[in-house]
C-alpha cells in the first residue's frame, strides 16, 4: 500500500487497513496531494478541508491556515464560502493559485446560469485545462442542493476527475463525507465512527468542529482556526469563522 494511504488509516487495526485500503487504492491518486517533482516552497497551499452531507444540510469547511510546502511560513486565510444566489458552497484546497483558478471556473459556471451541482463540478473539471496545466495541484469540494431539490450533493474536483461522494455507497468510509489536505488523516480518524447522515444540524456542526480541531492537533500544516458554511435545504446559509486563540 502506498504510504499516504497507510497514514490515512494509521489509527485503525491492520485488517481494516488491508480491506479498506485496497478499495481506496482503486480510486488512484484521489487522496494524494503532493508530487515531489512539482513542489515549490514559495507556493502557498491550503491544508485541511472537510465536508459532509446530512439529511437537512450540507456542512463544508476547513482550518484557516495556509503555508508553504515545508511549513516554515504560515498565514491566516479563508478557504470556505457559499455562492451567491444558489444553495451551494465550496472549499478550496491544494496549491492556492491553482485552487483559485478552479473557483473562478465555478463562479463562471454559476454566472452562466448553471444551477445543478453535478454540472458545476463537471464544468470546473472539463474547463480546468484552459487555465491550468494537466498536473495542477488545485482541489475543490463543491456541495449543496440543486434548485427545487431536497437531496444534498458533494463532489471532489481535482486533476484526475470528479468524485461523487454521494455515489460511493460501496465505500462506507467516504460515503456522505470527504476530507482533503495534509490533515485529512486526523480528520478521518475523528469523524469516521461518529458520522451519521441522519444527525441533526447542531450535532453535525459539533462533529465538524471537533474533526478540524483534531486535525489541527495532529498536523503541523493545519491550524489558526476553524471556518465552515452550512448549506440548508431551505433558508440562507450559515457562515462561521473562528480564529485560534490558544
Amino acid at each position: 500500500m502506498i504510504p499516504e494511504l497507510e497514514d490515512w488509516f494509521k489509527d485503525y487495526e491492520e485488517e481494516r487497513i488491508s480491506q479498506t485500503g485496497k478499495i481506496l487504492l482503486c480510486l488512484g491518486f484521489v487522496f494524494l496531494t503532493h508530487d515531489e517533482e512539482h513542489e515549490d516552497d514559495e507556493c502557498w497551499m491550503g491544508t485541511t478541508g472537510y465536508s459532509m452531507v446530512l439529511k437537512d444540510c450540507v456542512i463544508m469547511g476547513s482550518d484557516r491556515q495556509k503555508g508553504n510546502y515545508s511549513g516554515s511560513k504560515t498565514k491566516l486565510t479563508e478557504k470556505t464560502f457559499s455562492l451567491d444566489g444558489v444553495p451551494v458552497g465550496y472549499v478550496r484546497a491544494g496549491y492556492e493559485d491553482d485552487a483559485d483558478a478552479l473557483v473562478e471556473l465555478l463562479k463562471k459556471c454559476v454566472r452562466e446560469g448553471c444551477r445543478d451541482v453535478a454540472e458545476m463540478a463537471n464544468y470546473v473539471f472539463d474547463n480546468a485545462g484552459s487555465v491550468l496545466p494537466a498536473n495542477h495541484r488545485g482541489h475543490l469540494l463543491i456541495g449543496g442542493y440543486n434548485q427545487g431539490s431536497s437531496e444534498g450533493h458533494l463532489y471532489h474536483v481535482f486533476n484526475g476527475g470528479v468524485l461523487d461522494i454521494m455515489a460511493s455507497e460501496n465505500i462506507k468510509e467516504i460515503h456522505g463525507r470527504f476530507q482533503v489536505g495534509s490533515g485529512k488523516g486526523g480528520a478521518f480518524v475523528r469523524q469516521n465512527e461518529s458520522y451519521n447522515f441522519n444527525m441533526p444540524e447542531e450535532e453535525g456542526i459539533t462533529l465538524f468542529e471537533e474533526t478540524i480541531w483534531y486535525a489541527i492537533k495532529n498536523d503541523k500544516h493545519t491550524g489558526l482556526g476553524v471556518e465552515y458554511v452550512v448549506i440548508r435545504r431551505s433558508g440562507p446559509p450559515l457562515e462561521i469563522r473562528e480564529t485560534l486563540t490558544i
